[in-house]
């Protein structure tokens, strides 16, 4: 890094533990975006879990404050610093479902499941998006024994899976 950046860099990184103390998550998540920008290795290796906690204090905030486009705004940012962190990309995708995006929260579901495929946390978000929006008439049908007995006699088909 050149020295310009350098000094660049050293003044974000204390003022983003700066104002982390001092709870304006807002100012410090700027500062880390700029670290970032400036030095994504060391960024990655040593400030992510600071980074994650202020983007997650800092969402929560707007989330209570139903300030939904900074909310999107801060996601975005956050996943150019982190593209391929699965927590972000659930918490966005929380986020979108929670806003009726269905098919943008269910592909970050997925993409964090590529990521890890043992996130539980994503695993259960996408199965109660799947939930949400299947159609639920179906379902006494599928379950009228009855039904299924006659429909199996006239047509000699198998309803079970195998």
């Amino acid at each position: 890094m050149e020295e310009k950046h350098e000094k660049l860099f050293d003044f974000s990184l204390s003022q983003a533990a700066r104002y982390k103390l001092e709870k304006n998550y807002s100012r410090s998540f700027a500062h880390y975006l700029v670290i970032a920008q400036l030095n994504k290795q060391h960024f990655h290796q040593h400030l992510q879990q600071d980074f994650l906690s202020v983007v997650h204090t800092l969402t929560n905030k707007l989330q209570d404050e139903s300030k939904h486009h900074q909310l999107n705004q801060v996601y975005e940012q956050s996943l150019e610093a982190l593209p391929d962190n699965p927590e972000l990309l659930t918490n966005y995708g929380s986020h979108l479902f929670r806003q009726g995006s269905m098919s943008k929260a269910e592909s970050l579901f997925r993409k964090s499941l590529v990521l890890d495929p043992s996130f539980l946390l994503a695993k259960d978000r996408l199965e109660n998006l799947a939930t949400a929006v299947l159609d639920r008439w179906h379902f006494p049908m599928l379950n009228d024994t009855s039904r299924n007995e006659m429909y199996k006699k006239i047509c000699g088909c198998r309803l079970s899976a195998p």
